[in-house]
């Protein structure tokens, strides 16, 4: 899928998403783990930025990795995927909570890799915390064929918490 040339997700995380999530009220949560989510902290201009993620493997290629935290100012969580290169872009992102499709986004795509973000609306939070799964869905290139990646929610709430 092309993902074997990424660089570990702490040093290059989704540049302006991670750099920009900020948690200055936030204990650290580097290395907790939070069920199937995991605390990470990068420090950019001194200031310390903390999110959680996730990275779903396909033995020992990664194939999406999740991140979740807060932008400075904001009240809602906002999330960000690091995904493969081969995605028609064109027909954007699904995310689907119990099997129906709740929310539809763009991203976009290098030669090494794709990223979407979106900040989440309070029913969508709502139902990450109450829910144990979702589905990312896209369509990849050359064929259009749809790929759905699992996205475990167990354990988000608790990391939010540790996060505010």
């Amino acid at each position: 899928m092309g993902f074997c040339h990424l660089k570990l997700v702490q040093a290059s995380l989704f540049s302006l998403f991670v750099v920009s999530i900020g948690t200055q009220a936030a204990g650290n949560v580097q290395g907790k783990r939070f069920q199937d989510w995991g605390g990470n902290c990068q420090v950019a201009n001194q200031v310390r930025h903390c999110y959680l993620e996730q990275v779903l493997h396909d033995g020992e290629q990664k194939v999406m990795v999740s991140v979740i935290g807060y932008l400075p100012g904001q009240k809602i969580p906002s999330m960000a995927f690091e995904l493969p290169p081969n995605i028609h872009l064109p027909s954007g992102f699904t995310l689907s909570l119990n099997e129906r499709p709740t929310l539809r986004f763009k991203g976009k795509c290098s030669a090494q890799r794709c990223t979407a973000s979106f900040q989440l609306t309070p029913k969508i939070l709502q139902q990450f915390q109450k829910g144990q799964a979702a589905t990312v869905s896209y369509l990849s290139t050359p064929n259009q064929r749809p790929v759905n990646l699992p996205l475990s929610l167990m354990g988000i709430s608790a990391g939010l918490n540790a996060l505010k």
